[in-house]
């Protein structure tokens, strides 16, 4: 996973406990970004991440609360909620930010993870579309899938693996790969899966670096 690295951009967090008849029934462990530019870019950017933030505040505040409270009369061993979401930026120069946001729902037992990754214009103000980007560094949607599948065959020769199926079931995940779950590296372009697809749920979102002439 890239480390939080930018010139630019400020990560900002939120932590919060909501309680209910005195006991504790959420805990939000929030990050996103900002941006500090002169471009016009800075405003959209802001604007999407707060306002992503203050829809997620809401969620927990008004619907979550009420499975918490429904959970917390019907089961004496009740465990808090838990809603996490980990930015990174994962590539910044002076035309473009990658940003991931990794976001983690815990009901009390089970996790459940998902993850958006966006590509931002810094002259526009706009999230790049994946054909965009994959276009700039010569590449198509049928070249990913073949190096990506590559990459994983590679992978399954290894012992260690922790892919969860055979080879020959991993390389159909790999060419049923969505180009738009991409973001930007100092290595390249990465693209990952969804957790729990060919790797268990706990190692998080496989991914896959194809340098290309950024690196």
């Amino acid at each position: 996973m890239p480390e939080n690295q930018s010139n630019s951009v400020n990560v900002c967090k939120i932590r919060k406990s909501i309680d209910v008849n005195g006991k504790r029934a959420i805990e939000i462990n929030l990050e996103y970004p900002q941006i500090k530019t002169t471009e016009k870019a800075e405003s959209t950017f802001n604007d999407f991440y707060s306002s992503l933030v203050r829809n997620y505040m809401s969620f927990c505040e008004k619907k979550l609360i009420k499975t918490a409270e429904a959970r917390m009369r019907s089961d004496d061993s009740f465990r808090p909620f838990g809603e996490i979401m980990k930015c990174i930026v994962s590539y910044e120069d002076n035309f473009c930010i990658s940003v991931i946001l990794d976001i983690t729902h815990y009901d009390g037992y089970f996790r459940k993870m998902r993850r958006i990754s966006q590509v931002w214009s810094k002259k526009d103000g706009i999230i790049l579309p994946s054909k965009y980007l994959i276009k700039k560094y010569n590449l198509t949607p049928r070249k990913i899938r073949k190096r990506i599948g590559d990459m994983i065959s590679e992978n399954l020769k290894n012992e260690g693996h922790t892919f969860s199926f055979t080879e020959k079931g991993v390389r159909r995940y790999a060419y049923g790969i969505k180009p738009d779950n991409m973001f930007l590296c100092k290595k390249g372009l990465a693209f990952w899966f969804e957790a729990g697809t060919v790797a268990p749920e706990s190692e998080g979102f496989p991914t896959f670096i194809i340098p290309t002439e950024q690196s």
